[in-house]
């Protein structure tokens, strides 16, 4: 093989392999980058008033599932999750927990009644 042959491969493979770990590097740095993204998301109590709670039924699935809008004291409306048994009346009054994550997502929670 021809000297210059010899040496353009050489610089091919020697691009080639730092291209590999380049992207390499990229693709770790931009997981690690999500990861701490969802990480520990900030909780606030907040409170409002029941505008309705009912349970509604999936029609693909028959899973039974609440629904409940509460507006907050702020003035705005908002969908509520739970894992509660029993629902709150309309009209009630809960203290709800405020889930932020870092990319700015917020879910709004009911644990139940408090004892």
């Amino acid at each position: 093989m021809r000297e210059e042959t010899r040496k353009k491969l050489d610089r091919q493979q020697r691009w080639s392999g730092r291209a590999i770990g380049l992207i390499a590097a990229v693709v770790v740095a931009f997981a690690a980058y999500i990861y701490l993204l969802q990480m520990g998301p900030e909780e606030h109590a907040v409170s409002g008033v029941v505008q309705w709670a009912v349970w509604q039924n999936d029609p693909n699935t028959g899973q039974r599932y609440p629904s409940i809008q509460v507006k907050l004291d702020d003035g705005s409306l908002v969908l509520v999750d739970t894992l509660a048994p029993a629902l709150p009346e309309k009209g009630a009054r809960v203290t709800l927990r405020r889930q932020a994550s870092s990319l700015g997502f917020r879910t709004y929670v009911w644990d139940g009644p408090t004892s």
